[in-house]
Formats: structure tokens, sequence, C-alpha cells
């Protein structure tokens, strides 16, 4: 039962983790200068499952879900505005290369990751919960 709960837990985390990095492409899609120089870079994420040496050993329930890398698109869309502070010296600015309808189609993969990784622990803690009863 306390695997259950580490493995709902370890998708809540990992799906969270998705949604922080959705929030941030979303919040940088116009952000043309960054400390490193340059326009934002999208970020994605990619999921493993976790490994442990019980799974590996018994090889029927899994460990989990963790992040296994964040990796940072440089793909530019370069748009002709020479008004832009910082368009160069033939007014194209490079904008990040974020999609609106993407970003939007994985915050909503992620956030059900989440809701149903939050049903489960929930309802393994009222299982819980009634195994104590009947102990009594």
């Amino acid at each position: 039962m306390f695997n259950l709960l580490t493995i709902s837990g370890s998708g809540m985390t990992a799906n969270k983790t998705g949604l922080e990095i959705v929030g941030n492409n979303i919040s940088n899609i116009n952000t043309t200068r960054t400390e490193s120089g340059g326009p934002y870079k999208r970020q994605s994420i990619s999921f493993e499952e976790r490994k442990g040496f019980e799974e590996i050993m018994k090889k029927e329930i899994g460990n989990g879900v963790e992040v296994s890398s964040i990796k940072q698109d440089d793909s530019v869309r370069i748009v002709y505005d020479p008004s832009h502070p910082d368009a160069n010296a033939e007014g194209y600015v490079g904008f990040p290369e974020v999609n609106m309808v993407a970003e939007m189609t994985d915050m909503m993969m992620f956030q059900r990751g989440y809701e149903s990784n939050a049903t489960v622990l929930s309802a393994s803690r009222k299982v819980m919960e009634k195994e104590m009863e009947i102990g009594r």
C-alpha cells in the first residue's frame, strides 16, 4: 500500500514540474532578451520510470516516475519589426519558438496527470483508513 502512495506522489511531483515548465514557456512567449543573451529558449520535459533495487527484483509494480531531463529548444522565430528595441541592423527580431496551442495541450495533459495521481492518493488514503478501522 505504501508503494502506491510513493508512486502517486512521484507522479504528482513530475506533473507539477511539467506545469511549471509550461507556465514558464507561456509567460516568456514574447521575451526577446534574457540574461544569457538572445531570446528565451522554450523548455520541454521528459519523464522516465524511477529505478530501484526492489523494482529490478520484482518487475511487477513500478516505483513511480521522475523527471529524466529538461531540454531547451534553440529554435527562434524571426519577425521583421524595425521599431523593436532588440531588432538587429536589418530590422529583424528573434522571438522564442513557443506554440500556444501545443503549450495549452501540454498544460491540460500535465493537469490531468496530476489530478489522476491525486485521486489515486486520496482513494489509497481512504482504503488505509478503512483497514485501520477493521483492525480495531
